[in-house]
């Protein structure tokens, strides 16, 4: 399981939290402020994944776009993206535990 603190990048704002891979989901759970404000725990299936990489700094600064981003996308077309430390070396096990969680 691999467990980081990230800012989810929900509706253009970047939302605190922890980010979490684990054998078959990954999950965004909101750290307790944001919760206050109603935001709620978000969970995706590994296998829905399609792709890891690093979104590149962009404009919006409440998008957390002044930093590079973790990026998935997954199979709907949905891009996630995510601040989190390290951007590089989190893409690295993200892409590498997904490739396990695949078989």
């Amino acid at each position: 399981m691999l467990r980081v603190p990230a800012n989810f990048v929900h509706r253009g704002i970047a939302r605190g939290g922890n980010l979490f891979l684990t054998n078959g989901r990954v999950v965004f759970q909101p750290n307790s402020v944001e919760s206050w404000f109603g935001l709620k725990a978000h969970s995706w299936s590994c296998d829905s994944v399609m792709s890891v990489g690093v979104a590149r700094r962009g404009a919006n600064l409440f998008g957390g776009a002044v930093r590079c981003r973790l990026r998935l996308v997954m199979a709907d077309g949905t891009v996630l993206r995510f601040v989190v430390p390290k951007v590089d070396k989190v893409a690295g096990q993200v892409a590498s535990m997904l490739r396990l969680a695949g078989g």
